[in-house]
């Protein structure tokens, strides 16, 4: 039910905002940037990967929700020109739910087709592709982050 609140609110945001009138300052800019987007397929898009990635099932859909977007404010500095989505928030959260490097899950098709993918975003100058791929990298840190930290605190007990 939250994933269409959320379609919805995008939804929305994109009928009655200005976004390029919205996000023509720094900060502002960085911290509205994901709730806006160029046009109805780039809203459909992002709505999709948010149907997605978002499980009713999941307990930590609002803690990688919040800690996605403080990832998508900080690497909105790296983009060489404005950016518009909440594409980037998405890649972090991607991030945040992969397993260790050692598991196989970094070999099925699923993944090699995503990295792929995002590999091949860098060649097409419309996209901002490094800061997706910042993202990505700053959700896996975070994973391993919260994996260490949880890992370290049983051994302590």
């Amino acid at each position: 039910m939250y994933r269409l609140i959320i379609i919805i609110v995008l939804a929305l945001v994109w009928l009655v905002a200005d976004s390029n009138h919205l996000l023509e300052c720094g900060l502002r800019s960085a911290l509205l940037y994901p709730f806006f987007h160029a046009n109805l397929f780039h809203l459909l898009a992002n709505s999709l990967a948010v149907y997605s990635i978002f499980s009713p099932k999941r307990t930590d859909n609002l803690r990688a929700l919040l800690i996605g977007y403080a990832i998508s404010v900080i690497v909105y500095p790296f983009s060489f020109r404005p950016l518009i989505g909440i594409s980037n928030m998405l890649y972090a959260i991607i991030g945040m739910r992969t397993p260790p490097f050692s598991s196989q899950w970094w070999h099925t098709s699923p993944v090699r087709v995503f990295l792929c993918v995002t590999t091949a975003m860098v060649f097409i100058p419309q996209i901002a592709a490094l800061t997706h791929v910042i993202s990505f990298a700053v959700g896996i840190a975070v994973a391993h982050l919260l994996r260490y930290i949880k890992s370290h605190s049983h051994e302590r007990r």
